[in-house]
This record gives structure tokens, C-alpha cells and sequence, in this order.
């Protein structure tokens, strides 16, 4: 029989594994099918050493949350084009995500998760309701 670990670490490799394949879903276009070895590699690793559940769904929940808030920070300064012409020597930088959404979505997905996985410890921790 294997021993699989449980608590706040196998919850932080599942996180970082999904982190990883999630972003190299969303990097497919680019970069993507470089990182999907090491997603699955990380997988693979965190399956054999790790409880799946609940750390696994909830540790992508949290890995979801960071990939977002990293393609946030990224699009932090990211502003309306100009209309008017530019004058000589003028430089414009416009374009790119709006980063709220992704922030929003981000912090939500990480507290959600974190949120549930103490919940998850508090219920377990006290033991099964007694209903009769």
C-alpha cells in the first residue's frame, strides 16, 4: 500500500503542477508546447506523491488564481491608444489585457481555494457531523 502525503505541501506541489499546465494551455500558441513536458512531468510527480483529493482540484484552483495574477502584473500598465498623431520623438505604448478582470479573477480563484482547502482541514479535523 502506498502512503500518499497529505496537507499544506501536497496541496502547494498540486497547485504548482496545475500552475504550470495551466499556463501552458494558455501559452499553446507560443510557448506552450515547450512547457507541457515539464506540466506533465510535474503532474506525473505530484499523482505519485501526493493525495488527489481534495488537494488536487483545490491546488488547481490556487495554481489558476497565480497563473492569472502573473498575466495581471503583466498588463499592469497597459493604457487607451492615442488618436491624435504623434509628434516627433513621441513614443507610444498602448494595446495589451485589461488586467482587472484577470486580478479579479486571480485573487478570487487563490482565496476560494485557500479558503476551502482550511475549511476542508476544519471539517475533517472535528470529524463528521452527527446527523439523526
Amino acid at each position: 500500500m502506498i502512503i500518499r502525503r497529505t496537507g499544506w505541501r501536497a496541496l502547494l506541489e498540486w497547485g504548482l503542477a496545475l500552475c504550470v499546465a495551466f499556463f501552458a494551455v494558455l501559452a499553446s500558441a507560443t510557448i506552450g508546447m515547450f512547457v507541457a513536458p515539464l506540466a506533465l512531468l510535474g503532474l506525473l510527480l505530484a499523482a505519485w506523491r501526493d493525495r488527489a483529493w481534495p488537494e488536487a482540484p483545490i491546488g488547481g484552483m490556487i495554481g489558476a488564481g497565480a497563473v492569472c495574477l502573473v498575466i495581471a502584473e503583466l498588463n499592469r500598465h497597459v493604457g487607451p491608444c492615442i488618436t491624435r498623431p504623434l509628434q516627433r520623438g513621441e513614443y507610444s505604448h498602448c494595446g495589451g489585457w485589461n488586467p482587472l478582470p484577470w486580478f479579479a479573477l486571480g485573487v478570487g480563484l487563490a482565496a476560494l481555494g485557500i479558503a476551502g482547502y482550511a475549511m476542508f482541514l476544519h471539517v475533517t479535523a472535528r470529524g463528521a457531523p452527527n446527523r439523526a
